[in-house]
């Protein structure tokens, strides 16, 4: 058994994600992170991806658009356990090898507090299940 064998056995959704994008939106480059071990979920867990994906597919639709085509390409997965799905869609002269994905801002679910100060700007005051100091 070969390592994307063992890749696609060992995290099937990244697998079929990835095999997806590649197929339905031919990418010049694509890079998909699971970021589900940042949340409170269970160890192993796919649940929450980050994608890049540039593709000249992309050409002439605005960012809403891209974005639709990504989640209809993903819609199994986003009906079977994919919770989060962040998209980074570009077309290749938008990105010219932009460098590496971003990554999202750390989780605050599964009963984590958060304070002002610990480095999440999102907070907003009111939000139920979150305090800030201050």
């Amino acid at each position: 058994m070969g390592p994307s064998s063992l890749r696609a056995v060992a995290r099937p959704v990244e697998t079929r994600i990835r095999d997806k994008l590649t197929h339905m939106l031919k990418p010049h480059h694509l890079e998909v992170i699971n970021e589900s071990s940042t949340h409170a979920v269970p160890k192993g867990s796919e649940t929450h991806f980050r994608v890049l994906v540039v593709s000249s597919l992309f050409g002439g639709e605005r960012g809403v658009a891209r974005h639709r085509r990504v989640y209809e390409v993903l819609s199994d997965e986003l009906s079977a356990g994919v919770h989060a799905l962040a998209i980074e869609a570009r077309t290749p002269d938008e990105w010219s090898g932009g460098g590496p994905i971003g990554r999202s801002p750390p989780c605050l679910g599964g009963g984590r507090v958060a304070t002002a100060g610990s480095g999440d700007r999102s907070l907003e005051k009111g939000m139920p299940g979150v305090t800030q100091d201050g």
